[in-house]
């Protein structure tokens, strides 16, 4: 008898692969794949970072309230706003205190550093024919001055009640003064001054009081003006008149005359000017008598 032959087992080729031994990791879904970190923590680790997450959204603690003293209430919002806003002020003001200022600087006209003529500082005496009676509120100073030092006696619109809280200090007012009365050249002063002085004269001559020479009224300047007509010229008692203007405009009193008035008056007061005041006409220069110059 013989032996039987054996055959070796061969498997069905899906199931000897379905044996086989793989060294790779089973398949993943793709979301797993892509929740997938390389560092993986323990629980621990992820149960404190939560708590962390947690602890940064909570609000902060509120601020401690202060001790207030019994019976008192806590200040509100406004309270609070008009506190922080009177300490913003006087910072500005120790600010604003620090910083050199600027207002009330020496005017050069009262500098004491400035020199000036000698012959300025005394004035020249009175013409006989012209000499007004003494006052305190007209004293004898030089013709420039007298805009300013002649001071009327009725109260400025300047000046205010003493009592009252936006009166304004003596300092100020005569600053004004220097300051409107340096608008004028001196020349120009001297000519007002002038004017001014017989204004006062013809007020004095027809006892006309001080309270009503300023301020002054379309009638008496009228008058005044009139009776310098035929001993002046035109162009002169004009300045008379724009010498009084400026004094109550410096002074700071109303200006009540009738400008109409006033034109037609000085328009007269030129055509019936004295012809002592006019001078002929010249003959022209002609170029023969700039070349004998």
């Amino acid at each position: 008898m013989s032996p039987a032959l054996t055959t070796p087992l061969t498997l069905h080729p899906e199931e000897s692969t379905a044996l086989l031994a793989s060294s790779y990791l089973p398949w993943t879904s793709l979301s797993t794949l892509e929740n997938f970190s390389p560092t993986q923590r323990h629980p621990s680790q992820l149960a404190s970072s939560e708590s962390s997450k947690k602890a940064d959204t909570q609000p902060p603690p509120p601020e401690p309230s202060t001790n207030y003293a019994l019976g008192s209430k806590k200040p509100n919002a406004s309270e609070r706003r008009s506190s922080l806003r009177m300490s913003s002020l006087s910072t500005s003001s120790r600010m604003i205190d620090s910083v050199p200022s600027r207002f009330n600087s020496p005017l050069p006209s009262s500098n004491p550093s400035v020199s000036r003529p000698t012959t300025e500082h005394k004035p020249r005496p009175y013409h006989p024919n012209l000499r007004p009676l003494p006052s305190p509120h007209q004293p004898h100073c030089l013709a420039k001055d007298r805009l300013r030092l002649w001071v009327p006696v009725s109260p400025s619109a300047r000046t205010s009640h003493p009592s009252s809280p936006d009166r304004i200090s003596e300092t100020a007012l005569n600053r004004i003064l220097e300051v409107i009365g340096a608008s004028w050249a001196d020349s120009t002063k001297e000519l007002y001054g002038t004017g001014l002085l017989v204004f006062h004269f013809h007020c004095d001559l027809n006892d006309i009081s001080e309270h009503e020479r300023c301020p002054v009224s379309h009638t008496a300047l009228l008058a005044f003006l009139s009776s310098c007509v035929g001993a002046y010229s035109g162009s002169t008692i004009s300045n008379y008149a724009a010498g009084i203007h400026a004094w109550h405009l410096l002074h700071g009193h109303p200006w009540t005359v009738d400008q109409n008035k006033l034109k037609l008056t000085l328009q007269g007061a030129s055509h019936l000017a004295p012809r002592s005041s006019k001078r002929p006409k010249r003959p022209p220069m002609t170029i023969n008598n700039i070349k004998t110059i």
